[in-house]
């Protein structure tokens, strides 16, 4: 709960606020539900922080995003515009060892 918040607090201005309001209200019904003995509520209020969290990572480090936040040479660099292989596709190769 704590690195979610601290991910709010560094990034609020990097995702849309629905997406920081949807995070920051279930942080607020974990402590709620925290200080009682009902742990069904407590499980699915973590939960629901949990898939909340999940999204606010997707709109920070996902897509077009994380190109942007790796600069030019991060993600980009490694999906040469020249090559015919696509982002998440697996290459096979051969190669051959030589001796010298």
């Amino acid at each position: 709960m704590y690195q979610v918040e601290k991910t709010v607090t560094e990034n609020r201005d990097k995702v849309p606020a629905g997406d920081v309001a949807t995070v920051e209200s279930a942080i607020t019904e974990v402590r709620r539900v925290a200080s009682g003995d009902d742990l069904g509520a407590i499980k699915t209020a973590t939960e629901h922080l949990q898939r909340a969290s999940h999204v606010l990572a997707e709109r920070l480090y996902g897509g077009e995003g994380a190109r942007g936040a790796h600069g030019a040479d991060g993600a980009q660099g490694a999906n040469d515009s020249s090559s015919n292989v696509k982002d998440g596709e697996v290459v096979d190769a051969e190669y051959a060892e030589t001796t010298r």
